[in-house]
């Protein structure tokens, strides 16, 4: 075959691979270079596979997002493992003898939200490792800072509106949790406990509900203030004959101020009540006062 004739076909090869990669470009479709190269080396079939590729229909919208679907989920699932992989062995990890994985776990902790595991935060200040143990205490006193800070601020905005109602209840629940995080001891957990018993019983009572009345029993009882917890178990059971936590509020004051003639009214009062129990309620009631049908 004449060179002049090699060189034709040659060109019109190469003049119809490139002409379908420009095609191809003007759909809005790349012909990569590799892919370029593979059909410029082939005579006639390359320039085919290179018009085919301009040419054939673009995908369905509906298969790729199908597609990233299944591969979101994908990455879900992994994600989830891989947490459960550094979250579950963490309360052994304190106990075992294992540093180097415990203080890996601590960073991982201390990179999430430390308020979360206040509980093994507590745990570890007493560990063996002065390494961890320093990360807990470090760590839970920045915790603290950051609690104070917010209740600092929450007062600030109270003291400007009173009747931030969003704002009162913000506070009194930070202030709840803090007092029950176990970071407080003497003088300044009752501190911040007749704090918390100030801001629960300033709320208007249209705004108490079983949960803020809850509190106040509760916070009075750890304050020694039994008569005023036994008026407010009382008031709840007036007020919400129906749900059994004002019962069990009453049942609990009755445990801790050790009166059983109040119990033995309460149980009598509990026989008649209209009342939906649940069975950890009913589990309670057994164990305090006796079977309960």
């Amino acid at each position: 075959m004449p060179d002049a004739v090699i060189a034709v076909v040659i060109a019109l090869h190469v003049g119809a691979v490139l002409a379908g990669a420009a095609a191809a470009y003007f759909r809005g479709r790349m012909i990569s270079g590799p892919y370029l190269c593979f059909s410029l080396a082939i005579p006639v079939f390359g320039a085919a596979v290179s018009w085919v590729f301009a040419l054939s229909p673009e995908p369905k919208e509906g298969i790729r997002d199908h597609m990233m679907r299944n591969a979101q989920r994908h990455e879900t699932m992994v994600g989830i493992h891989n947490e459960a992989d550094k979250l579950v062995p963490l309360e052994e990890a304190f106990i075992i003898n294992a540093p180097k994985q415990r203080r890996e776990l601590m960073m991982n902790l201390l990179r999430s939200d430390p308020r979360k595991y206040l509980d093994l935060l507590l745990l570890a200040r007493f560990n063996e490792d002065p390494e961890t143990s320093h990360y807990a205490t470090a760590t839970l006193t920045e915790v603290q800072r950051q609690i104070q800070l917010e209740l600092q601020q929450m007062q600030i905005k109270l003291h400007r509106s009173s009747q931030d109602m969003q704002t009162r209840l913000a506070y009194i629940e930070l202030l709840n949790t803090y007092v029950g995080s176990g970071m407080l001891e003497g003088q300044m957990l009752e501190r911040y406990r007749r704090a918390l018993r100030q801001a629960l019983y300033e709320l208007p009572q249209k705004r108490c509900t079983v949960e803020i009345c809850s509190m106040r029993v509760r916070n009075d009882l750890v304050l020694h203030m039994a008569q005023e917890a036994r008026m407010q178990a009382l008031a709840m059971i007036e007020r919400w004959p129906e749900d059994e936590r004002a019962y069990l509020e009453l049942l609990e004051v009755c445990v801790q101020t050790r009166d059983r003639r109040a119990l033995e009214a309460l149980m009598a009062q509990i026989e008649q009540a209209p009342v939906e129990w649940t069975r950890a309620g009913l589990e309670r009631i057994r164990y305090f006062g006796g079977r309960h049908e």
